[in-house]
C-alpha cells in the first residue's frame, strides 16, 4: 500500500497518466525513467498513475519493479479498468502521457491525425 504522505502528494501535485496494456513496445520502463529525471527538477510534486496492465499480462519488467529498481517514487499502479471508469481518470489527470517504440495500427494508419504529436525526454 502506498503511504499517506504518498497519497497527500498524489492529491496536491500534478498527475501524469498512461492508460493501457504493459507490453514491452509500450516502453514503460522509458516512461518511468523519464518521469524520475523530470521528477528530480520539479519544485511542484509529481506522480505517475499507471492505469491499465492486465493482471498477469505484461512483457519484460513489470513497472513496478522497473520504479523500485530506478528508486523512482509517486509511480502509482491503479491496476485494470473498465473503458466505462476511464473519464474519472482522465478527469483527475493533468496530462495523458505515453511511449512506445513503434505507433500502433490506428496511429499508423491516420485514425487519430488530430492527436498532438509528444516528444519523449532525453535519457
Amino acid at each position: 500500500g502506498q503511504s499517506r504522505a504518498e497519497g497527500r502528494a498524489l492529491a496536491a501535485g500534478v498527475r501524469l497518466l498512461y492508460g493501457g496494456r504493459f507490453p514491452a513496445v509500450k516502453r514503460l520502463d522509458r516512461l518511468t525513467g523519464a518521469f524520475g529525471r523530470v521528477q528530480r527538477r520539479l519544485a511542484t510534486p509529481a506522480s505517475l498513475v499507471l492505469v491499465g496492465g492486465h493482471p498477469g499480462e505484461w512483457e519484460g519488467e513489470h513497472p513496478a519493479q522497473t520504479a523500485a529498481r530506478l528508486g523512482v517514487r509517486q509511480v502509482f499502479l491503479a491496476g485494470w479498468h473498465t473503458h466505462a471508469e476511464l473519464p474519472e481518470f482522465l478527469s483527475a489527470a493533468d496530462a495523458v502521457v505515453a511511449s512506445a517504440d513503434q505507433p500502433q495500427e490506428g496511429w499508423r494508419n491516420g485514425a487519430n491525425r488530430s492527436a498532438p504529436s509528444v516528444s519523449g525526454v532525453p535519457s
